[in-house]
């Protein structure tokens, strides 16, 4: 007790002295802020004032100006390119922009075409002998000698031909006449009985190279040099060229002394 009681009444007094100074530091915080808001508020009038009545000064002593005028009236007006007013348009599809009136041209005069007779061109004996639509043999074409003899065996009769059949004797009447005559043998019973003619042979060649029977339309007066002709051409038959389709063969066979 007798430590306690000093002890307490110690305790008591720094509490004391410690609440004063708190107490009088915060008064003194509060007394410093009052002064520099105050200082602070008195210094912002001041230059406030001072502003005003320098902008005052200032306006008094500058002349009355006359409004500028603008630049775009000085300037001389540009005029507007047809590309411009393209992209104008382009921009803004409602404004229409005049199109160039062009010139009408003038008319031109139709002139009637001539009119073109249509004249017949004299029709010509020879006929033309086409297959497939492609000419093959025509008035032009030069036929040998040969070949003519043997086609005016036929007469009459190779006007009837086909197309087809006209093609093969023109090409091929000529070779069938050397092929026989290679096989052609004169027979010794006539050389020595000293007979000379010429027969004319008929047969009908196959497309598979056979032939009929062959038969002498036209006698030599020998029977010996028309059995031969006939007996000839059964040998050379194999080598003949062969048609599309069958074709009456007629060919002559010439015996003579050289």
């Amino acid at each position: 007790m007798k430590f306690f009681v000093p002890f307490f009444i110690s305790l008591l007094i720094h509490i004391g002295l410690f609440f004063c100074f708190f107490v009088f530091e915060k008064v003194e915080t509060t007394n410093q802020d009052k002064t520099t808001n105050n200082s602070v508020v008195r210094l912002v009038k001041l230059l406030q004032n001072e502003k005003q009545e320098l902008n005052k000064e200032q306006t008094q002593k500058l002349p009355k100006q006359q409004p500028a005028q603008s630049q775009n009236d000085n300037q001389p007006k540009k005029q507007v390119t047809q590309t411009q007013k393209e992209i104008i348009k382009e921009l803004n599809p409602l404004v229409d922009i005049p199109k160039k009136v062009q010139a009408e041209e003038p008319i031109k005069q139709i002139q009637p075409e001539p009119k073109v007779l249509n004249v017949e061109k004299p029709k010509d004996v020879a006929k033309d002998i086409k297959i497939d639509n492609k000419q093959v043999v025509t008035k032009d074409t030069k036929i040998d000698n040969i070949t003519k003899s043997y086609l005016e065996l036929y007469k009459d009769d190779f006007d009837t031909f086909s197309e087809e059949t006209k093609v093969y004797l023109l090409k091929n009447l000529k070779d069938i006449g050397f092929i026989t005559e290679r096989y052609l043998i004169y027979p010794h019973l006539s050389i020595d009985a000293k007979q000379q003619g010429l027969n004319v042979i008929e047969f009908w060649l196959y497309p598979d190279g056979k032939i009929s029977k062959p038969k002498t339309i036209k006698s030599s007066s020998y029977f010996l040099l028309d059995d031969n002709s006939e007996e000839t051409i059964m040998k050379a038959y194999r080598d003949y060229p062969r048609p599309q389709k069958p074709t009456v063969i007629r060919i002559y066979v010439k015996y003579k002394f050289i």
